[in-house]
């Protein structure tokens, strides 16, 4: 799921099941913040001054997004391209101590 979705569960989460309903969130998930449901996402690589890398790190980690931007960068990854995306997942990251994006099309 992307950024959308998980501010949109996140919202919708009471005591770890999502609630049915209509509404709007506000949500803006930063430092501090405590996933309620989410433990895993799929979105495009964003800039490291963005809200949505701020989500994303908030997710997997600050530093290891850092990192992962830099290992982009130097291997050329294409940025913003609707047919690419980065898969985080906290317990992959956190368990096998891998490079904090498994691209699913490096180019």
């Amino acid at each position: 799921m992307g950024t959308t979705a998980v501010r949109t569960l996140e919202s919708a989460a009471i005591d770890g099941q999502v609630q049915g309903g209509y509404g709007e969130t506000n949500l803006f998930i930063k430092p501090g913040y405590s996933f309620k449901i989410i433990d895993s996402l799929i979105t495009n690589f964003h800039l490291p001054k963005s809200t949505l890398f701020v989500l994303v790190s908030q997710l997997a980690g600050r530093q290891k997004m850092l990192d992962a931007y830099e290992h982009a960068k130097n291997k050329g990854y294409k940025f913003f391209q609707l047919r690419r995306c980065d898969l985080y997942k906290i317990k992959i990251l956190f368990q096998e101590k891998i490079k904090s994006v498994l691209s699913l099309n490096s180019h």
